[in-house]
């Protein structure tokens, strides 16, 4: 029943949104990326991200709004915030300011340059996404697991079938995990307390439809952005 209720406050505070910027915009597409583009991000909250039997997550009344608003000779500017109704209590950044970032793309390839809530580990000068569609390995997307989750640094590519993100399922989509060490937190230490990263998924078609983030000292929590088309 809870869980019913937040749902229904993300539904009002995303319908209040859309109708503050008039008529609906379409969607960010990687394929076809134009000025005016707009999409519309709510956040999941995952626990035991180490526990391969457990899939415990929650809704978080936090909404982002990410929107292509020109171009330049560094790419197409994206501008995103968080609305003023969103909790913010575990964003990394815990703010309501708008951030401008550049994407670039370049024959098969995107790259994010700057500080973005959507885009992880830009600081990295990460993420670099191969956009049209990978093959090789396919994972299982459930709650905010996907099958074979990595406990240790290493990138990998693949692929997800029906994937199901928020209220939507998506036939097939792109998928890049990406978990590194940190060094923020002193000495080494059993992997379990230093690698963290980034998942996501992702299609030419609808853009990013899921963006994660893992790892805490504890390395047992993690934040989604899901994509919210109507």
């Amino acid at each position: 029943m809870k869980r019913l209720l937040v749902f229904i406050v993300f539904l009002v505070l995303i319908s209040s949104c859309i109708t503050d910027f008039g008529e609906e915009p379409e969607y960010i597409h990687f394929n076809n990326l134009n000025v005016g583009q707009r999409s519309f991000y709510v956040r999941l909250y995952g626990k035991e991200y180490g526990n391969t039997a457990s899939n415990i997550y929650s809704l978080i009344p936090d909404t982002l709004v990410v929107s292509v608003i020109g171009r330049d000779s560094l790419g197409f500017v994206f501008e995103e915030h968080l609305t003023q109704y969103s909790q913010k209590k575990l964003d990394p950044y815990n703010d309501t300011v708008s951030h401008r970032y550049h994407v670039r793309i370049a024959g098969d390839t995107l790259r994010v340059i700057g500080h973005s809530h959507l885009f992880y580990s830009t600081y990295l000068a990460r993420p670099v996404l191969q956009l049209s569609p990978i093959g090789g390995r396919r994972f299982e997307l459930t709650g905010w697991k996907i099958s074979g989750d990595p406990f240790r640094q290493v990138d990998l590519w693949g692929y997800v079938l029906n994937a199901k993100v928020h209220d939507r399922t998506y036939p097939r989509a792109n998928l890049f995990i990406s978990l590194f060490e940190f060094d923020a937190y002193g000495p080494p230490v059993p992997w379990s307390n230093t690698v963290g990263g980034e998942t996501y998924i992702y299609s030419e078609e609808y853009g990013i439809i899921r963006s994660r983030m893992v790892g805490k000292p504890a390395f047992d929590e993690g934040l989604c952005w899901d994509l919210v088309l109507r």
